[in-house]
């Protein structure tokens, strides 16, 4: 269940934002998942990164998406729960 981590991804044209250029980036979609009984945090720009447990994956994703929305960079995070169920999980800016 890997995305395509091939394609780095590339800034858009800049945008201004306070008086400061900043460059628009593609959404970040993340993923935890179990895999294989191992639990791996997913992005379609980096390679699959495994945690020891559930919750050790769930803060990576989170840690990694908070970094993303600091740059101005829309984030998605999925979660599979315990029982194999996929959630989406809200992400605001801290």
């Amino acid at each position: 269940m890997a995305f395509d981590a091939s394609a780095s991804p590339q800034p858009q044209s800049p945008q201004t934002v306070g008086g400061t250029q900043r460059r628009r980036w593609p959404p970040l979609s993340l993923g935890v998942f179990n895999y294989d009984g191992e639990w791996k945090v997913y992005s379609q720009f980096e390679p699959a990164l495994p945690c020891a447990s559930r919750d050790q994956a769930v803060v990576a994703a989170e840690t990694r998406a908070f970094e993303a929305l600091r740059c101005g960079q829309q984030v998605e995070l999925f979660v599979q729960d315990e029982n194999g169920e996929l959630r989406q999980s809200a992400i605001a800016p801290q």
